[in-house]
């Protein structure tokens, strides 16, 4: 760290051939002496007093007449109750709004086409026969007259006049 002022410091003595650039008049500190005892003297001259007066009890009655200079403001009260009541209507919109968007079901639009064609190429290679068991097994099948009364041309039909959108969705 020396060794950088030094390095400085030489630095600066080349720039500024030695001298350091203030300049003060010949005669300037002749005078000097002088100027400061003056000013000195004049300081004893100055009264030994304060300055200030205070009154004689005045530190005794500050603190009343603090107190009765201060005048009490009433507390403004604000009603939680009554600011809750302008704000309850908005979000009870907003929650209505929100659950109305998020319980909407957004249900495609599928053509028959689309739909055969799932059931033709999924069912016979992803629903096995297992599945089926495990979705029915607590299932009552005792009653089964009205599967044995209807014939093969009474399904058919009902099917072929039915939608196919109908019979999925419902």
């Amino acid at each position: 760290m020396k060794d950088e002022l030094k390095h400085k410091e030489k630095f600066l003595k080349s720039i500024t051939n030695g001298e350091s650039g203030f300049t003060v008049s010949e005669s300037y500190f002749n005078g000097l002496e002088n100027v400061i005892l003056n000013s000195y003297k004049q300081e004893k001259h100055l009264s030994k007093t304060e300055g200030f007066d205070i009154p004689p009890s005045y530190f005794e009655n500050l603190e009343t007449e603090i107190i009765a200079k201060i005048k009490e403001k009433p507390t403004k009260i604000i009603s939680l109750k009554k600011r809750l009541i302008k704000w309850i209507p908005a979000a009870a919109i907003i929650t209505l709004f929100l659950i109305i968007q998020f319980s909407q079901t957004k249900k495609s639009e599928l053509t028959n086409e689309e739909i055969i064609s799932w059931l033709q190429n999924e069912t016979e290679s992803s629903i096995t026969q297992e599945d089926f068991i495990l979705a029915f097994e607590t299932s009552d099948f005792t009653d089964t007259d009205w599967f044995y009364s209807l014939s093969d041309n009474s399904i058919e039909e009902y099917l072929t006049n039915q939608d196919i959108n109908s019979l999925l969705y419902d």
